[in-house]
C-alpha cells in the first residue's frame, strides 16, 4: 500500500504491507525537490518503481543500513539513480540478505545490490547522528530549515532497541538536531512531527533523565531485568514478535555497557 502525503515542498511516500499494518508499522520515504530520502523496503518495490517512473528523482540518500531504509537499493541501481550511501552503511548492507524470519516476513529481502552510482547531496546536508545504528545519518535542508531524521526520533519515550544501539550516542544526536531548531522534522515511521523543537527537547530530556536513573540503579547493584521493570516498564509487543531481538532490556544493557566502560 502506498499513501502520498504532501507537506509543501516535501512529498511523503508512506509504504506498508498487510503484515506491517497488522503489527502497526509503516515506513515513509520522502521526496524533496528531486531528492529521495531512503528507499523503503523490498516488499514495497513496485510502489517505489511507480514513483520513480512518475516523478523526477535526481538522487537518493540512504540514512542507514536497516532493510526498511536500504531495501530498494537494487531498484535504485536498476533505475540508475545516483545515491549517497556512506561507507559504514555499505559495509553493513550485506546483513539485509540474512534477516531474522520476522524481519524478512515484514520487509522482505531483495537481491544483492551493487553500489549505485555515487551522488552528492546537492543543497542538502548530511549530518552524522549515530545511536540507532553506528552509520545513521540525518538530512538537513537549510532552505526550509527541515530535518529528515530517519529512525533518530521514533517517539519521545521510544526505548525498545536492538542490542547494538547506543543510548548515549542517540542523546547526543538528538541534541545536535535540536540545536538546529528545525521548523519541520520528518520521522521515517511517524511522518511529520508536530512541534519539532518541543518534541526533540522532550526526547532529549527523557533520555537524559532515564539514562541517569539507570546509572543510579547500576551503582546500587540492581540487576538489569529489575532496572528494566522499574525504569522502563514491561516489554512491548515488538519484543515478542522479534524474539527479543528488540527489547527494553537491550536499552538497559546498552547503558550498562557504556557506563561500565567509562
Amino acid at each position: 500500500m502506498l499513501r502520498m502525503l504532501d507537506h509543501g515542498d516535501v512529498r511523503e511516500l508512506a509504504l506498508s504491507t498487510r503484515l506491517s499494518r497488522t503489527v502497526g508499522i509503516k515506513v515513509s520515504v520522502f521526496l524533496v525537490r528531486g531528492t529521495l530520502i531512503d528507499s523503503g523496503f523490498w516488499r514495497a518495490r513496485h510502489h517505489l518503481a511507480e514513483v520513480l517512473a512518475s516523478h523526477s528523482v535526481d538522487r537518493a540518500i540512504v540514512t542507514h543500513w536497516h532493510e526498511d531504509h536500504s531495501g530498494n537499493l537494487p531498484l535504485l541501481v536498476q533505475h540508475q539513480v545516483p545515491t549517497v550511501v556512506s561507507d559504514l552503511t555499505w559495509a553493513r548492507y550485506p546483513e539485509t540478505q540474512s534477516l531474522p524470519f520476522y524481519r524478512w516476513a515484514i520487509w522482505g529481502a531483495g537481491p544483492t545490490a551493487v553500489l549505485p552510482p555515487p551522488a552528492s547531496p546537492g543543497e542538502l546536508e548530511i549530518l552524522p547522528t549515530p545511536g540507532h545504528s553506528e552509520d545513521h545519518v540525518s538530512i538537513w535542508d537549510p532552505r526550509s530549515e527541515s530535518a529528515f531524521g530517519g529512525d533518530l526520533f521514533l517517539g519521545v519515550k521510544a526505548c525498545t532497541s536492538h542490542s547494538y544501539e547506543d543510548p548515549y550516542a542517540t542523546l547526543a544526536s538528538i541534541r545536535r538536531i535540536a540545536e538546529l531548531r528545525p521548523k519541520r522534522f520528518f520521522d521515517a515511521h511517524r511522518g511529520a512531527i508536530r512541534d519539532p523543537v518541543g518534541a526533540l527537547a522532550a526526547k532529549g530530556e527523557w533520555l537524559a533523565r532515564t539514562i541517569g536513573e539507570i546509572e543510579r540503579r547500576i551503582d546500587l547493584g540492581d540487576p538489569d531485568p529489575i532496572i528494566r521493570t522499574q525504569v522502563l516498564g514491561r516489554e512491548e509487543a515488538a519484543t515478542w514478535v522479534s524474539g527479543a531481538e528488540m527489547s527494553k532490556l537491550n536499552f538497559v544493557r546498552a547503558v550498562r555497557r557504556t557506563y561500565s566502560s567509562r
